[in-house]
């Protein structure tokens, strides 16, 4: 009895769904099976019916209560709808075969056919419950309305029976049980799409936060990406700015490197003519000097001093572009040398040629070597004059201000030295002339570099020369016919403009007996010094180098008055050697001689005045102005 009670107790599933319909099957399967029952003791159909009727409806009965005993089998196992489809076509085909054997059809068989296939359908999925029961309810009223008025007709009797009375009640019970499970169904169905509305809404809020989180997040994204490609447009422009800066920075080593080559030789060739220049000028003197005014190889022996004088332009010039020319450094106002000097430049260029000047007022004071300066003016103004090609041309010179700042390059491509950020003193100069490709471009500061027939390409060398010494900055823009401009810089100086004065010369009244020391490792310079100083009645003791003229001078200091030396010597240089001597006697006085800068030497060394400079190549006047300058008035005592 345990087994048979568990067995008709209602299943129990984990899903929800399914164990609702297994609870509610499980009950209609029972009360069906129990009508079956039921009928098979009321109608008792072995007394009631005879021959093949009453086979019929015994088999009838015993068929659908064994069919819901089945169905309640599976729905123990778990086969809710497997039941539900079996109890409905099998309850139609035995419900279909009890009529046909009937003759016809009666209220109750009508009742039980629907009873069985709506009932059942409830358990199968999509719209097929509300179709039959629909179905059941026409059903039921079209047979009602034909059994009234006599349509149905049976060769039983038409009064109602207690079976029918049976089937009714359990009709109505039946579908109490379906409404009822109908409406938990639906209460159920609408709590769950209650419950699935509230869902939506909620994933509807949460996809609407999505969303804004989303636009949002897009938004972001949007700034992240102006940002960063904001940056990356930043960076790219510092980088080829840094690849620009890089390229012209090992432009301007590799112009330097050569500059500095071209410097050091161009340096070394100079000093060695210098002191040929020395020899030249100073025998050509003595030569004329000791000829009189009537000889006719005078004049031969003036133009070869004009033509030494000439080559030693030249070797200023290289000195300037080597950075080792004279400079004597003075506050220098650049307009005043413009307009003091502005007839020679007119004077020194084609009549085709108009100089044009434009000068800025109150311009500061420049720290400057004045003739250097004059130089760079008049070397410009020529260059852009000789570019000029017609019959008529312009050379502008304009002076002005201008502030430089650290990214500002190309002012120190050529000089190859930074200069610090600040305000500049600007000369310009700028032609109406032929202009030049970018191949002549980066080698006009080439020296012996020309483009002219009679050039010597050593002038704007020495432009770039002197403007380097200067602490200068220097920019070139020319391009085919369209002429060619010069910009330099100055920085400007802190001091006022001074009057420079020139000492008077003085002649010792005697000269005999006086003994100078001259240091020279060139014999031809020696033996000039010499010559000139013989002329005068002074002698003059020589020495090859610098070890020699200690030696010598540290026997005869007692007679030796002054000492002109060399600065450039093999071995000891000429500031070793004048350390020396002052070592032997602190009171001695030295005239340096060279073809390089007086900057060049030691403050300290030139103090108490007992220290000159007598700059290579040098006249004969200039050689005896400097000695009178430093040569003791008195003569030495006679030993």
């Amino acid at each position: 009895m345990n087994a048979l009670a568990h067995y008709l107790a209602p299943p129990k599933f984990d899903d929800p769904e399914k164990n609702r319909q297994a609870y509610w099957l499980n009950r209609y399967l029972l009360a069906f099976s129990s009508t079956m029952l039921l009928l098979l003791v009321l109608i008792r159909p072995l007394t009631r019916f005879s021959g093949f009727a009453r086979i019929a409806a015994f088999a009838g009965l015993v068929g659908f209560l064994t069919l819901a005993l089945v169905c309640l089998g599976l729905v123990y196992f778990g086969h809710v709808q497997e039941a539900a489809w079996l109890l409905c076509g099998a309850g139609f085909v035995i419900t279909t075969g009890l009529m046909c054997i009937f003759d016809g059809i009666r209220s109750s068989s009508v009742v039980g056919y629907f009873v069985i296939v709506a009932a059942v359908s409830l358990f199968i999925r999509g719209k097929t419950p509300l179709f039959f029961m629909g179905l059941n309810v026409a059903a039921l009223t079209l047979a009602y309305m034909a059994e009234q008025n006599g349509i149905i007709t049976t060769r039983y009797n038409i009064l109602p029976t207690i079976d029918d009375l049976v089937i009714l009640g359990v009709a109505l019970v039946l579908h109490t049980l379906l409404l009822r499970q109908l409406i938990e169904g639906l209460s159920e169905s609408v709590a769950d799409a209650q419950c699935a509305i509230a869902d939506l809404q909620v994933a509807n809020q949460e996809l609407e936060q999505s969303q804004a989180s989303l636009k949002q997040l897009h938004q972001e994204l949007e700034a992240r990406v102006v940002e960063r490609t904001a940056e990356l447009q930043i960076t790219n422009a510092q980088l080829q700015h840094e690849v620009a800066e890089r390229k012209r920075t090992q432009e301007a080593m590799q112009q330097a490197q050569k500059r500095e080559s071209l410097g050091l030789m161009a340096s070394g060739i100079a000093h060695d003519f210098n002191n040929l220049l020395v020899a030249m000028l100073v025998q050509t003197s003595l030569a004329i000097s000791q000829l009189p005014p009537d000889m006719p190889a005078r004049a031969n022996i003036q133009k070869a001093v004009l033509a030494a004088e000439q080559a030693a332009d030249l070797t200023r010039q290289m000195l300037a572009y080597a950075g080792g020319g004279q400079l004597e450094m003075t506050p220098v106002n650049l307009n005043q040398v413009i307009e003091n000097n502005v007839h020679l430049f007119q004077a020194a260029i084609a009549k085709n040629v108009s100089l044009h000047t434009d000068l800025a007022v109150d311009l500061p004071l420049i720290e400057a070597d004045r003739s250097q300066l004059q130089q760079v003016i008049m070397n410009l103004i020529l260059n852009g004059a000789e570019a000029i090609e017609g019959d008529v041309g312009h050379v502008w010179v304009s002076t002005g201000r201008e502030m430089i700042m650290s990214h500002d390059a190309h002012f120190w491509h050529w000089t190859g030295s930074v200069l610090p950020d600040g305000e500049y003193i600007c000369l310009t100069v700028r032609d109406s002339g032929m202009g030049m490709t970018p191949e002549i471009r980066s080698r006009i500061f080439d020296p012996f570099f020309t483009t002219k027939e009679a050039g010597q390409g050593l002038g704007l060398a020495s432009v770039l020369g002197i403007v380097r010494d200067h602490h200068g900055g220097m920019h070139v823009e020319s391009e085919p016919g369209q002429g060619t401009l010069f910009r330099l810089l100055f920085p400007p100086s802190q001091k006022k403009e001074t009057a420079v004065s020139v000492p008077p010369t003085r002649q010792p009244a005697n000269t005999s007996g006086r003994l100078i020391l001259v240091i020279d490792d060139e014999k031809p310079v020696r033996e000039a010094v010499t010559d000139i100083m013989e002329l005068h009645d002074i002698e003059v003791l020589t020495a090859v180098n610098g070890q020699d003229g200690i030696a010598v001078f540290r026997q005869r200091k007692e007679e030796i008055q002054l000492v002109v030396l060399d600065m450039s010597m093999p071995g000891i240089n000429g500031i070793d050697t004048l350390h020396e001597l002052r070592q032997i006697d602190p009171e001695i006085p030295v005239i340096l001689s060279s073809g390089y800068s007086q900057q060049q030497i030691a403050p300290e060394l030139m103090i108490n005045g007992r220290t000159g400079f007598l700059a290579k190549p040098y006249a004969v006047n200039a050689l005896v102005d400097k000695i009178w300058q430093y040569l003791p008035n008195d003569p030495p005592a006679a030993s």
